[in-house]
């Protein structure tokens, strides 16, 4: 059986992506600490955890929303940067959480950061895994990920990790020993679909980092897996697709 990465899944802006964040609640009980809590998440409850879409007149989760969540359950847990000042406060009450811990009991932080809007530049510095889009390191002035994660390590905590998607030219990643990670992209046969592709991306490197594996591997396996995805409507059927792993 393949790695069940769909838990992760989110972002994207509505339609198909949207329908598809929606597994997280259903697979939150069989998952238990081996996944996380994704936060791309608009308000409502099941089972007493914030669930979501992005469609229209929905709102982001709140800090209030988030002090709901029974963080003992969680080894990971990913922000995609919404509503900056509120996650601001929610990785606060997580690393006060984790300062009462040893590290091998911590959960991990994540956050992504896909939209050129200022407040959003605050969570550079708040997590272990930083993702960002093509679109910050252009507005950034950089025109390729590997200057774009040069010129931009400097704004996360150290220690770190940033990543960066370049679609055709595939991603980078730069660790704190100073080495920068290359991934070529994986196009398929036939480009089909694309919404989602990049969530996807940080889902599959998330799934793998999490289970210890290499950032080479961890990058690799999220460019191999969002190619996959370009191929074909939605995301049925792509767990299967990697049924090796």
């Amino acid at each position: 059986m393949g790695p069940d990465f769909s838990a992760l899944w989110g972002g994207g802006g509505g339609g198909r992506a949207a329908r598809c964040r929606t597994v997280l609640t259903r697979n939150m009980e069989r998952l238990k600490k081996d996944f996380f809590f994704f936060h791309t998440f608009a308000l409502g409850q099941q089972r007493g955890v914030p669930r979501s879409g992005r469609g229209p007149n929905l709102p982001d989760v709140t800090a209030d929303d988030f002090s709901k969540v029974d963080l003992r359950q969680y080894k990971w847990i990913h922000w995609e940067g919404r509503n900056a000042d509120e996650q601001v406060k929610m990785i606060e009450r997580v690393m006060m959480h984790n300062s009462k811990l040893p590290p091998q009991q911590q959960i991990t932080i994540s956050v992504e950061i896909e939209k050129t809007r200022e407040p959003l530049y605050q969570l550079f510095p708040l997590a272990d895994v930083v993702f960002i889009s093509k679109d910050v390191a252009r507005h950034f002035g950089f025109h390729s990920a590997e200057a774009a994660l040069r010129g931009l390590y400097s704004r996360v905590k150290p220690g770190a990790v940033l990543l960066c998607a370049w679609a055709e030219k595939g991603a980078e990643a730069l660790g704190p020993d100073g080495m920068l990670i290359h991934s070529d992209a994986f196009p398929p046969e036939a480009l089909v679909d694309t919404l989602g592709a990049g969530d996807t991306f940080n889902a599959a490197v998330i799934y793998k980092l999490s289970r210890g594996e290499h950032l080479k591997d961890a990058v690799t396996f999220g460019c191999r897996v969002a190619g996959r995805k370009c191929g074909f409507h939605g995301y049925e059927g792509l767990r299967a697709q990697f049924s090796d792993e």
